[in-house]
């Protein structure tokens, strides 16, 4: 009786506690509001499968009541969007280049190339006019050109990446505009092929990729920036493929027949949604574009920059060991532009010879050695030396692996 007592006494000095009346009304007004929010009206009937089913999708159906959250289809994720340098970010070879019936890479990942006739094109970089990208990439005929053609603005993906499209739907989603003297529709689309990793250059000037179909959409643009999507439905037998922009040229160009393209995206499903870079980052971007191709470029106003360390393995020539930014998707191209004598073999200090050849060999997806011969007296073997610009700083190592 005594413990009674003290328990009694605690419980009498503490916040008076609920009855049991006020407890089951509690109980009752937050059922009322759970059931409220997540869409039962009836908790008698919750024990069995299919009103619980019911409840669960009239919930999913309804606004969402608690946290906002992204979905993961808006995130600014890299993959997302299968077009490497759909931001026209990157312009490694230079902001504007021409093109015929031959295949024009200008801006990283993209080239131009015109189907029947050969009108000169030009392609070339733009400031954006779409909120949140910089650059655009323009296309079309030069004024004057009387050679007609279906001019195309293209990028081709590795069979790697075609492989991932079959059989799904997917959206391009793109924003676009003319000039004046620009015909419309745009034709946006894709050729496809069972091959693998086939070249642009074979599709339009080799003839064709093995078993080659098409699918395309025309959409009337304007003078106005507008975003536009086209929803394609790919066949599952496909291993390589190619998006593209294009119009059917006529006439004599006019001064203003061109197209602007910008923030083009690709991506799987059937809804456009927002823009993002293949990278994730620009400097993912950068590193997606230099799988296909990287130059080296002299960038001192001053010249001289340097390009490799090596040595001289013989009184005539000098080795140099050649790594890449980035590996690259296959054995590469090595190309010294924009001359052989814009190179140098500098040694003993600011002393240095110009090239009379330069030449890469054992040329990986890694790397390679150069071997330049200078010019001048017999050089000292096992001296080392320095691969440079011969100081005009428009020396360039072009390493390819386009498609």
């Amino acid at each position: 009786m005594t413990r009674a007592r003290d328990v009694a006494s605690i419980l009498t000095a503490a916040t008076a506690l609920a009855t049991d009346a006020e407890t089951a009304a509690a109980i009752s007004s937050h059922n009322s509001a759970t059931t409220s929010v997540h869409g039962i009206s009836n908790t008698a009937t919750l024990a069995t499968q299919t009103y619980a089913d019911s409840a669960v999708s009239t919930h999913a159906a309804a606004a969402d009541p608690h946290s906002v959250y992204l979905k993961e289809s808006e995130f600014n994720a890299a993959g997302k969007n299968v077009v490497i340098n759909g931001a026209f970010d990157i312009w490694q070879r230079g902001t504007s280049g021409t093109f015929t019936n031959g295949v024009g890479h200008v801006p990283d990942r993209w080239f131009g190339i015109v189907s029947g006739g050969a009108p000169t094109c030009t392609i070339s970089r733009q400031t954006a006019d779409t909120t949140n990208l910089t650059y655009g990439a323009r296309f079309g005929r030069n004024s004057g050109q009387t050679g007609v053609g279906t001019v195309y603005f293209v990028q081709t993906f590795e069979s790697i990446m075609s492989k991932s499209l079959a059989g799904q739907t997917v959206t391009i989603s793109f924003y676009a505009k003319k000039g004046n003297d620009a015909p419309s529709p745009l034709y946006a689309g894709f050729y496809f092929g069972t091959g693998t990793d086939q070249s642009s250059n074979t599709l339009f000037n080799g003839g064709g990729w093995t078993n080659t179909t098409q699918s395309n959409t025309g959409v009337t643009i304007t003078n106005t920036m507008t975003r536009y999507t086209v929803t394609v439905n790919v066949s599952s037998s496909i291993n390589q493929a190619m998006l593209y922009f294009a119009y059917t040229s006529s006439g004599t160009a006019g001064a203003n027949e061109w197209i602007q393209i910008e923030g083009v995206q690709l991506e799987l499903g059937s809804v456009a949604t927002p823009f993002s870079r293949a990278g994730g980052t620009l400097a993912g971007e950068l590193a997606a574009c230099k799988r296909y191709f990287e130059r080296n470029i002299a960038t001192s106003t001053q010249g001289y920059t340097p390009f490799a360390a090596g040595f001289f393995n013989f009184a005539t020539a000098a080795n140099y060991a050649y790594k890449y930014e980035v590996e690259k998707r296959v054995q590469p191209t090595i190309t010294f532009g924009p001359s052989t004598n814009q190179f140098m073999a500098s040694y003993k200090g600011n002393a240095g010879s110009g090239a009379s050849t330069i030449t890469a060999a054992n040329i990986s997806r890694h790397g390679c050695y150069i071997t330049l011969v200078p010019n001048g007296t017999p050089f000292t073997p096992g001296e080392s030396t320095i691969l440079q610009d011969g100081g005009s700083a428009v020396a360039y190592i072009d390493v390819a692996a386009e498609m």
